[in-house]
């Protein structure tokens, strides 16, 4: 049983720099056979001894202090004695036969990584304004919420506001100063162990000393041993501590050749072993889990108010900490104890045990695949139990868990997917963002390179042969592919996307950076689920194209079912011409149910719902067909952002573009002249007929929205007319650059409409509504005959405020180009006179119209209480009398 002694309180004070102290005064040493040490390499010890002193005490002390502000609140202590706590407890973890051989350097950069790794969260004033500065990345760093940017910008409006009582500017501060809190608490979590920040820190450190040499030592010196400066590699170390554990055995980025960190690193005369470093590093920080780091005085200082854990996610991160009393490591486990009053603290207590548990589960791996004892440098075992005594409560850790199967069938059997089709298009979604990952990074590394976007992506049929009953189908991409963890983490957990990964932003930034960005279409991470709609068994095949983490391991899963278990078999996987990307074997045996039987989709059906579905992807789908030993080939390219029309309608449509960056839409509409239309099809001269105003042309449907080059469903918000099934055709995507966020709108999770379908809607009525008003003069006659206003997308006219940028005599203007057709086409035609007489506030009165839907008559309520005075008629009909002077009022 070990009990972790109390923390000194002075650096010179810990065991690692006592044990530093006693090789430099030559009475103990980290050699293996004991060998004693030289004056020389005494006084290199002395030094580095007396450098880490000033260094802690003179430099990252005093910054670690200011960690205490308030946009920390949320967090635990990350003051000086949490580095104090972090060197403590890196000496005491290790076992006693690695702390006898711990050379110099590696004492040099534990001490200074228990200090420096949270160094980067210190914030100055002017560090402060920078980071909230318009042009900051923070707003692209934290992908903040456009509800939350509006909010900030309505506050910052109310305090400039001259007019605006000094109450409510100074509540509009209030919050503001809370929400910039937020926001850099955030970002400062997130970004203060990138490389970068740990940079502008040594250039501050470096700043100071430049000030005052001699109060402020030099940086380079205090990270420096036997004339070796280790600073890069500690800036590795401490990057690595906000990082999964794998990546203590990822390849140096810049030397793959060689691993991150290496166990015999050299400096000056000695090694560091920085795998035992680093790892020393996660542990320790995690293990620092007890109300040491969390003061009472200050807990209720920076917290005051609300103190139900329940709310507060600041009293649950710092009530965990203050359930803890002590901690020690027994022979079968660490073991937590304290005292709770609070169910939910205790179970956070549970899960954070959960957490340390799983840290060490996970840097254990990183020192072996065989996992002995003897190689893990730690004393320490995977099991972390939490024994607390509960005070007014029994604790009990009920959850609701998922019944897997049930899930399955629910989301198998038709109430989210109905087309098992759905299956081939998820897996072409994921090849292309594979792919495009792929580029972005092979780009952002070598700009030189040009994207290959014609062989990337096969979908290949093969229907039964001898040795395989059932057709199969195939789908081959050469994008990043995955390796051990990504499947571990990301493939095999439902729910759970690597696009929406901590791994997968910090690309996006570099991406953003290099003006390489791209936003994945996929999220949801339920989408491979699908496959099982028509197979019974899937075959993966992936190996990374160049992994980080040196794994690039051909893999392949073999799943019986979602809910069975997968066999996993793993190949060597070197040389020029290894595999990468993935493959995807479905072995169709399900489909759709065709007289009680369940028959597989065959190849014109695949293809054609391919054409459907694939109209603007970044890569051409290569499509391979295999009967009687004999293979053709197809394949699919982008089409135009453009309305495709027969060319009898060319005539009649009226093409409207379409460049909204607030809703992120882009394309055209194209409306056809419902009138002219209509004596088209009456027209016994002319080969139009109705089937060319359905609402499918050539294969593909005409009106077409699209998110990342796939069809998602329909264009909400067209007029139609009750004359055809269709006057409206449009062909738009989605765009995801001017999003605040930088994603796509989401769809629904079949993806056949897009989540917001009525927002969208109002885009595109405001889109051709307001082509229509600005080009009353050009709108062709008969263009408004029957044009309704399609209330079914949910848009009501009334409701458009846009509209208030119009004056009556413009709205008037539209709506007569419909009127005056509609009174000059029906039973009892109206003469142009008859109308120019009312105009001019004589004559009869002229009826309104009795189909409310139509767009003329929309605006016509919305204009004609100005204008007139409204009568009912006999018949129930609503007039207008001319009982005006002839002026819109």
């Amino acid at each position: 049983m070990t009990q972790i002694p109390e923390t000194p309180k002075q650096v010179e004070q810990l065991d690692l720099m006592q044990r530093l102290n006693a090789y430099a005064r030559g009475e103990a040493s980290w050699q293996p056979d004991g060998a004693k040490l030289g004056p020389e390499m005494r006084n290199e010890y002395a030094l580095l001894h007396a450098n880490l002193i000033h260094l802690v005490d003179h430099m990252l002390a005093p910054l670690l202090d200011r960690i205490t502000a308030r946009e920390m609140e949320t967090f635990t202590m990350h003051d000086r004695m949490h580095g104090q706590k972090v060197a403590h407890l890196m000496w005491h973890i290790l076992r006693q036969e690695r702390r006898e051989t711990l050379t110099p350097p590696e004492i040099g950069m534990m001490v200074a990584a228990a200090y420096l790794h949270d160094v980067g969260m210190a914030l100055s004033p002017s560090e402060r304004a920078a980071r909230l500065e318009p042009t900051s990345d923070l707003w692209d760093r934290l992908e903040i919420q456009d509800s939350a940017k509006e909010m900030l910008n309505q506050l910052r409006a109310q305090v400039g506001n001259p007019n605006a009582h000094e109450t409510v500017k100074r509540r509009a501060e209030q919050k503001i100063a809370q929400a910039e809190e937020a926001l850099l608490s955030q970002d400062t979590r997130e970004r203060h162990a990138l490389p970068e920040r740990y940079r502008e820190v040594f250039k501050q450190l470096n700043d100071f000393h430049e000030k005052d040499r001699a109060r402020v030592p030099d940086i380079e010196s205090c990270l420096s041993f036997d004339g070796d400066s280790f600073r890069a590699k500690l800036i590795a170390v401490c990057v690595s501590h906000n990082q999964d554990a794998e990546t203590l055995v990822q390849r140096d980025e810049h030397n793959p050749a060689h691993p991150r960190f290496p166990s015999d690193y050299p400096v000056g005369r000695c090694n560091a072993d920085l795998h035992m470093i680093a790892a020393a590093l996660r542990l320790a920080d995690i293990l620092d889990f007890d109300r040491e780091r969390t003061p009472s005085v200050l807990f209720h200082y920076l917290l005051p108010g609300n103190l139900d854990p329940q709310d507060n996610r600041s009293v649950l991160e710092w009530g965990k900490h203050l359930t803890i009393s002590n901690w020690q490591i027994e022979p079968d486990a660490i073991v937590f104890r304290g005292r709770s009053k609070s169910h939910i603290l205790h179970h956070a207590v549970v899960q954070f045990c959960a957490a340390i548990a799983q840290e060490i589960q996970a840097t254990r791996a990183t020192f072996g695949a065989l996992q002995e004892v003897n190689t893990f440098p730690f004393a320490l075992l995977s099991e972390v139990k939490p024994e607390i005594h509960e005070e007014g409560y029994h604790y009990v850790p009920y959850q609701f868990e998922l019944d897997d199967e049930r899930v399955y069938n629910l989301l198998m059997g038709g109430a989210i997917y109905d087309n098992p089709l759905v299956a081939v298009r998820e897996l072409v979604q994921n090849a292309v963002d594979a792919c495009k990952l792929r580029d972005s990074l092979s780009e952002m590394a070598d700009t030189s390179i040009i994207p290959n976007t014609t062989d990337r992506i096969f979908i290949r049929y093969e229907e039964p042969m001898a040795d395989c009953p059932q057709p199969k189908l195939i789908v081959t991409d050469t994008g990043t592919g995955m390796d051990a963890l990504i499947i571990d983490r990301y493939f095999l957990k439902v729910g759970r996307s690597y696009y929406n990964s901590s791994e997968f932003n910090q690309y996006r930034i570099q991406l953003r950076k290099s003006n390489l960005d791209f936003a994945p279409v996929s999220e949801f991470g339920i989408g491979f689920l699908s496959c099982f709609l028509l197979a019974g068994r899937v075959e993966v095949e992936t190996a990374m194209w160049e992994s980080v983490r040196g794994d690039t391991y051909k893999r392949t899963l073999q799943i019986d079912g979602p809910t069975r278990l997968i066999r996993l078999d793993e190949q060597s996987n070197q040389g020029v011409r290894r595999f990468k990307g993935t493959r995807i074997t479905l072995y169709m045996t399900r489909g759709a149910i065709r007289n009680s039987k369940i028959v597989p989709p065959n190849w014109n059906q695949v293809k054609n719902y391919l054409i459907h579905v694939c109209q603007e992807l970044p890569y051409r789908l290569n499509l391979e067909y295999v009967a009687d030993a004999k293979t053709s080939q197809e394949w699919i390219d982008p089409l135009p952002l453009k309305v495709e029309l027969p060319s009898e309608l060319e005539t009649i449509a009226l093409r409207i573009p379409l460049n909204d960056e607030e809703a992120g839409l882009e394309g055209e509409i194209a409306l056809l002249n419902p009138y002219l239309a209509k004596q088209l099809e009456e027209s016994a001269t002319t080969k139009i007929s109705v089937s060319l105003l359905e609402d499918d042309i050539a294969g593909r449907a005409s009106n077409t929205l699209l998110r990342g080059g796939f069809r998602i469903g329909g264009v909400p918000g067209l007029p139609d007319t009750f004359l055809f099934r269709s006057v409206a055709r449009a062909r738009l995507r989605l765009k995801w650059e001017s999003r605040k966020n930088r994603r796509y709108i989401s769809p629904k999770l079949a993806r056949e409409n897009p989540a917001n379908e009525q927002i969208l809607a109002e885009h595109v009525v405001h889109t051709w509504l307001k082509y229509f008003l600005e080009h009353v003069e050009d709108i062709p006659a008969g263009q408004l005959y029957y044009l309704q206003f399609g209330r079914r997308a949910g848009v009501k006219l009334e409701t458009c405020a846009w509209l208030e940028e119009y004056d009556a005599l413009r709205l008037y203007q539209l709506a007569k180009q419909g009127w005056h057709f509609m009174l000059q086409n029906i039973r009892n035609p109206v003469s142009d006179d008859t109308i120019e007489e009312w105009e001019s506030g004589k004559g009869k009165s002229l009826w309104l119209g009795s189909m409310r839907d139509d767009l003329h008559d929309a605006l016509l309520d919305l204009v004609m209480p100005r204008v007139t005075t409204l009568q009912m008629g006999t018949e129930a009909r609503f007039y207008g009398s001319p009982d005006f002077d002839g002026k819109i009022r």
